[in-house]
């Protein structure tokens, strides 16, 4: 899957699922569990996502990757795809996480109002070696980088 056709954690997103009044609008794209009446799990399979909108109080929980598509958006150059568990993240960088296990990845969104977000990982026990490469590179992109043991 190309960059550009993947769903990352953060992207604006258009609707085409089975709630015609809201077929064609644009959403923010977030992952199902941080909101979701049927407590997703991090590494639910398929993903699924929450949606949220641009007026107060819109969301759509529990939405199937199918039912949306990434709008267009230029990430930056410096930003790392990064999937963990079943979603993917543009990562921007990372921070120290509270424990010799936990990080914080910021990640970038395509939302005007706020260009990062972030999200607390304990990631020994879930993480592919792919995704330790990729925290590595992000920590030299960090700024006050804290050396931490993997």
């Amino acid at each position: 899957m190309d960059t550009e056709d993947r769903i990352y954690v953060g992207s604006r997103v258009t609707y085409y699922g089975s709630l015609a009044e809201y077929e064609g609008r644009t959403f923010l794209a977030l992952p199902c569990q941080y909101h979701c009446p049927d407590r997703c799990r991090l590494d639910a399979n398929p993903a699924r996502f929450g949606l949220t909108g641009p007026a107060a109080g819109l969301r759509l929980d529990h939405v199937r990757e199918t039912s949306i598509s990434p709008a267009p958006h230029d990430w930056p150059a410096d930003g790392i795809p990064m999937k963990f568990g079943s979603h993917w993240y543009m990562g921007a960088y990372t921070s120290d996480g509270g424990s010799g296990r936990a990080r914080t990845l910021h990640f970038h969104t395509a939302s005007p109002t706020a260009p990062y977000g972030e999200a607390a990982f304990h990631w020994r026990s879930l993480a592919s070696q792919k995704f330790l490469d990729a925290v590595r590179r992000l920590d030299r992109q960090s700024i006050g980088y804290a050396r931490i043991t993997y």
